[in-house]
């Protein structure tokens, strides 16, 4: 059970005043909590647009016990929304959001054609856990491959996991840009990544699967070398789900929109500014990135939150936002120290 504080949402479209709303309806699906806008409100409750209406905005509390759905009228900005919170993600743990996700996705790939991958686009900004999320829906899918499906198993994973970090500019590439200096204080950065080199695979993915169709490979991150490796993370035809994960993956201009365009999925890990922070400051001491607090704490308010900045106000809409919580098991050395970049 939690207490939250809502506000209701709508906008016009063509003069038309469209009604956001939540549907009980979908529990599998995974879709809970999500505004829709498929069902209209009852007629009652429908205002003309010519017709005037209190001007503030207020606010109301809303007792929302999971599994007892409340129904509410709410007058905001000239406007009355029908809201129906149907399950609070927010009460969830860690694992419950993971579980949930699961079950959505596999639903989801229960439609998808034998000749096509569902592609899965996870991002949020440095320290958020979106590495965290994207390998443990990867594995709760083959987990869940294994169990349904015994006879078509085999080992082979149904679902595969693919950081952004193998997409990281060489440090030779930024050596070679017009400021080195720079380039290497911002890795990390959107213009530090090959973009086009990620679209390129998101866009090979995305073609049909057939019987000649050989493995396709990305590149992972040596965190030793501090450097990409190249054909590194194999993609094999049996492989029919992929999670990519990484700061970007729903940011909304140039390459990285035409990849994330190509998303059946996007989500969203959000979390608060000064969690990251403390999580990036503990990781790049334990990672070796720093060598004290100070030192480490400079580098993530100069860089990685710059760089969650951007990620905040150019991220496109997406389909799902994990809130991101304490948990043990999502200590910051359970999410990966390698470059501090996650």
């Amino acid at each position: 059970m939690c207490l939250t504080i809502s506000t209701v949402l709508t906008h016009q479209h063509h003069g038309i005043h469209h009604v956001q709303r939540f549907s009980p309806d979908n529990d599998v699906s995974g879709n809970s909590g999500i505004a829709r806008e498929d069902v209209e409100p009852p007629q009652s409750t429908t205002i003309a647009p010519e017709q005037k209406q209190p001007t503030h905005i207020d606010y109301q509390l809303v007792l929302l016990v999971p599994g007892f759905p409340t129904a509410y009228l709410k007058l905001q900005e000239h406007r009355i929304c029908w809201l129906i919170p149907a399950l609070c993600h927010a009460c969830s743990t860690m694992q419950e959001q993971v579980d949930r996700l699961v079950e959505k996705t596999w639903e989801k790939f229960q439609h998808v054609s034998r000749s096509q991958r569902l592609m899965v686009g996870v991002s949020g900004i440095p320290g958020s856990g979106k590495t965290t999320l994207a390998a443990k829906v990867s594995y709760g899918l083959n987990k869940k491959h294994a169990q349904t499906s015994p006879g078509t198993y085999n080992g082979n994973p149904v679902a595969a996991f693919i950081p952004m970090d193998g997409y990281h500019l060489s440090r030779a590439q930024l050596d070679a840009m017009p400021d080195p200096q720079t380039a290497h204080a911002r890795r990390g950065a959107a213009f530090t990544f090959d973009a086009e080199k990620f679209l390129a695979l998101v866009k090979k993915l995305r073609e049909p699967i057939l019987p000649e169709t050989r493995t396709l490979y990305a590149p992972s991150f040596d965190h030793a070398k501090k450097d990409p490796v190249a054909d590194d993370i194999p993609i094999a035809p049996s492989v029919r789900i992929v999670i990519f994960e990484g700061n970007y993956c729903s940011l909304n201009h140039g390459p990285w929109k035409e990849a994330a365009d190509l998303m059946d999925e996007l989500w969203f890990v959000d979390v608060d500014f000064q969690v990251a922070r403390q999580r990036l400051i503990h990781r790049h001491v334990k990672a070796g990135i720093a060598r004290n607090e100070e030192e480490a704490a400079k580098r993530a308010d100069e860089n990685d939150l710059v760089n969650g900045q951007e990620i905040l106000s150019s991220r496109q809409e997406v389909h799902e936002v994990v809130k991101s919580k304490e948990d043990p098991e999502w200590a910051p050395e359970q999410q990966g120290v390698g470059d501090g970049r996650d």
